[in-house]
């Protein structure tokens, strides 16, 4: 589905480079990879089944329509199919607290095992959001400050800085290194007894290396923190983390289907996680594969599953001020190291000349967005089945699409014609090399095509010229405007115009 909406280039790429950060990898590969491979379209097309709800959970007006739902239901398929992703479910909620819930694909296509919306799916870092709230509110009853040092409760450590605080936890400037990213003897140790239950501590004293960087002298992700953040809820508690979760977080706000893994067991119906394991298109269904290593290793980093409806009841209460205090909170949705946009556990992003709060997560066969407008009150949560994917284009549809929406019953100026706006296709192949080739359609006027590297910088003008009506072709090779190859990478390319800018993803492999 082509966006008709005025892109800002800058705040798109801050967003796709958030969403990058927010998730934990397999090894080395995950969150390095860009799964933009739309073609050939799936051979399920013609016979999908699709499940969409509208559903009001108060007493006023439903501001979430009819008309609204089918439209963000053909959102949600459409980027679907022009991803080629299995299976997606996705919810949103409105200023008055109504609910719409899609979904859409299959968890197994083989035997037509459709995606629905009580199903689980693995919720990666936006666990982060959980275990962050949990401690604020932790400091909040006076049992630590932010500014307490982790001496207290971690045992000397030949790796682990004893006087980084709890803020530096929280917030990614510990220097705490930050294994699941930067190793792979954890995941060996997964294949190697995949049955084993591993205590965090066993975690710590295995797996983390020297540290990334010196404490507060940076800001730098790292999962690690999160792990150690859980075993200092669990010691202050006098509870496990997932009963602590339970208590203090899903029923505050009335989630019964959220569980954290392998802690809980799990007892209700799990969309199946594809994974490409080995960065060559091959997806792997890791559905019965043993959740005990898999899942305690990581742990309060990223091991809480639930459905996208309950996502977005946690963003409400959440980002409404149900969970936290409010000075607490303020901090929480403050950038706290300059030049990022990183809080107290979570993301803070512009886009659409919005802010945005929220967190994206990503593990074994499953991709996270779940963010909140709180300009609009709006709560919208995207959950994929298949890792990678690029589910920040599902999220930034539906948003463009709530926030583009106007009701038929209400007169308007009249809008331009689908043949006045500029079409940008996806480049294809992708990812490609040596070159690949992207299609446009532009009305008579200037328009001008760039490429631009992950730091927003231009690196080609592929095409800048006033053309009558009409679609064209451009062809790029991979050099910069010197002719020079440029490295391996994920680009960017956009399309001007006097009226629109649309931007598009590509990876370049060498």
């Amino acid at each position: 589905m082509q966006r008709q909406s005025i892109y800002s280039f800058s705040r798109l790429l801050i967003l796709f480079i958030l969403l990058s950060l927010g998730g934990m990898a397999w090894g080395q590969t995950i969150d390095k990879l860009s799964p933009a491979m739309p073609d050939p379209l799936p051979s399920w097309l013609m016979d999908k089944e699709i499940a969409s709800v509208n559903k009001g959970r108060s007493a006023t007006a439903v501001l979430i329509d009819d008309q609204l739902a089918l439209l963000l239901q053909d959102v949600l398929d459409s980027v679907r199919v022009s991803r080629n992703w299995r299976g997606m479910t996705a919810a949103v909620t409105d200023s008055a607290g109504n609910v719409w819930l899609g979904t859409s694909g299959y968890s197994v296509e083989a035997t037509c095992d459709t995606i629905t919306s009580d199903m689980v799916f693995n919720i990666g870092s936006v666990t982060k959001t959980f275990i962050g709230a949990l401690t604020l509110q932790l400091v909040e009853e006076g049992h630590f400050s932010l500014n307490d040092s982790i001496y207290h409760w971690i045992p000397p450590h030949p790796n682990i800085d004893s006087t980084v605080t709890i803020r530096q936890l929280l917030n990614h400037t510990s220097g705490i290194n930050d294994f699941l990213n930067t190793d792979t003897t954890w995941a060996v140790a997964v294949f190697a007894d995949p049955d084993s239950l591993w205590p965090p501590q066993d975690v710590l004293d295995t797996f983390v290396g020297s540290p990334d960087y010196v404490k507060g002298s940076q800001w730098g992700y790292s999962n690690t923190n999160y792990i150690i953040l859980g075993m200092i809820i669990e010691q202050t508690t006098g509870l496990p983390a997932a009963e602590a979760l339970k208590v203090r977080a899903y029923d505050s706000a009335g989630l019964s289907s959220m569980f954290l893994a392998p802690d809980d067991s799990i007892t209700t119906s799990r969309a199946h996680n594809w994974q490409d394991i080995t960065g060559t298109g091959v997806f792997a269904d890791y559905y019965d594969f043993p959740v005990e290593a898999l899942y305690s290793i990581p742990w309060t980093a990223g091991t809480i599953f639930g459905t996208a409806e309950e996502l977005v009841y946690w963003s409400d209460a959440l980002f409404r001020g149900n969970i936290v205090s409010q000075n607490l909170f303020s901090q929480m949705v403050s950038p706290q190291w300059p030049s990022t946009f990183y809080g107290l556990g979570i993301t803070v992003a512009p886009v659409f000349g919005r802010t945005v709060w929220g967190h994206g997560g990503s593990y074994i066969g499953y991709r996270t967005a779940m963010f909140y407008s709180n300009q609009d009150k709006i709560s919208i949560a995207v959950i994929v089945n298949q890792n990678p994917a690029d589910v920040d284009f599902a999220y930034l549809d539906l948003f463009d699409a709530i926030l583009s929406y106007v009701p038929t019953s209400i007169e308007t100026s009249t809008p331009p014609t689908v043949a006045d706006s500029p079409v940008l296709e996806q480049n294809y192949p992708n990812p490609f090399n040596p070159l690949t080739t992207i299609s446009f359609q532009v009305s008579s006027g200037p328009a001008t095509l760039s490429v631009y590297n992950i730091l927003g910088q231009r690196v080609r003008v592929l095409f800048d010229e006033a053309k009558a009506r009409g679609t064209y072709e451009v062809t790029w090779e991979g050099l910069d405007a010197a002719g020079a190859p440029v490295a391996s990478g994920v680009y960017f390319y956009e399309l001007q115009t006097d009226q629109h800018s649309l931007v598009r993803k590509m990876m370049l492999i060498r």
